[in-house]
């Protein structure tokens, strides 16, 4: 019995985990890309205004 009611609870909540994966693959992506970006231009600004990037 108690076998049939966890493999019920886990169809359910597989659906919810792998839109929960998907969303967070994405979110990730995204946040990644933005990250890119930003570090992109302030390379670019560093190089148009003769700066060099500060080395920690």
């Amino acid at each position: 019995m108690a076998i049939k009611s966890i493999a019920s609870r886990l169809r359910g909540s597989r659906r919810f985990l792998s839109g929960f994966v998907a969303g967070a693959v994405v979110g990730a992506a995204g946040a990644g890309l933005a990250a890119l970006q930003f570090f992109r231009s302030q390379g670019a600004e560093g190089a148009l205004t003769g700066k060099q990037p500060d080395d920690c």
